[in-house]
Order: C-alpha cells, then structure tokens, then sequence
C-alpha cells in the first residue's frame, strides 16, 4: 500500500494551483489512514483532467460513481 501512496502523491500535483491546495491538505490529513479501496478510488480521480477534477472539487458538480464520493467529500471537508 505504500506504493499506492507513493503514486498518489506524486499525482496529486496537478496543473491548477487550487487543486494542488485541496490535494494538499487532504493528503496531509488523511493519506495515511485509507484503505486501500479508498486509495484505489483516489487514483481513480486523479486520473481525471484537471478541468474535470475542477468540477468536481471547486464547483461540486456530482460523480457518476459511488466509490468516489465518499473520497470527494473527505477531500472537500479537509
């Protein structure tokens, strides 16, 4: 699972500097304590665009998929 970690952070840097603060905070608060079906769900969402995960975060339009937004939430709360 520290791989999984590893990878996350480093695709966590993003091209928009809002993200990186969101991404940032989030992961200082709670990378070390997912699970690995969290951290699954995590890659998956920093798979997207920026501008998709824009929307997702910034103007919180909805996920199509349910893994995601118990993470979504987690990283908007942070």
């Amino acid at each position: 699972m520290e791989s999984l970690r590893n990878e996350i952070n480093f695709r966590s840097r993003r091209g928009l500097q809002e993200l990186d603060i969101l991404l940032k905070r989030f992961l200082e608060k709670h990378l070390s304590n997912l699970e690995e079906s969290s951290l699954k769900a995590l890659i998956e969402i920093l798979d997207m665009e920026d501008n998709d995960l824009a929307d997702l975060l910034i103007y919180k339009t909805e996920t199509p998929k349910d893994a995601h937004k118990a993470i979504i939430k987690k990283i908007l709360s942070a």
